[in-house]
């Protein structure tokens, strides 16, 4: 039986091309909160100290933000693992 296995958090801290999932609470914009909180989106510069810059295209545009390392759940360099966390989550297997 094949089972999906637990996500498991990478040593150290994301690099540039890393993909994540991100909490979108710390946004204004609650439409593009709730879009962060349900799709990936990739690292494009890994800031000072515990901040990066994430790239996610919304409504056929670029937008990048600073998030907080505590704001990112996960980080992978697949997209696919990601995309099986989010989907694992969405239908509460």
């Amino acid at each position: 039986m094949r089972y999906i296995k637990k996500f498991e958090m990478n040593e150290g801290k994301p690099k540039s091309g890393d993909y994540v999932i991100c909490d979108g609470k710390f946004t204004f914009d609650l439409d593009f909160g709730e879009f962060i909180d349900a799709n990936v989106g990739r690292i494009t510069f890994p800031g000072f100290n515990t901040y990066y810059t994430v790239e996610y295209l919304y409504q056929n545009n670029l937008r990048e933000y600073t998030i907080n390392l505590e704001n990112i759940k996960h980080w992978s360099s697949s997209k696919n693992e990601l995309e099986l966390v989010l989907n694992t989550n969405k239908f509460n297997i």
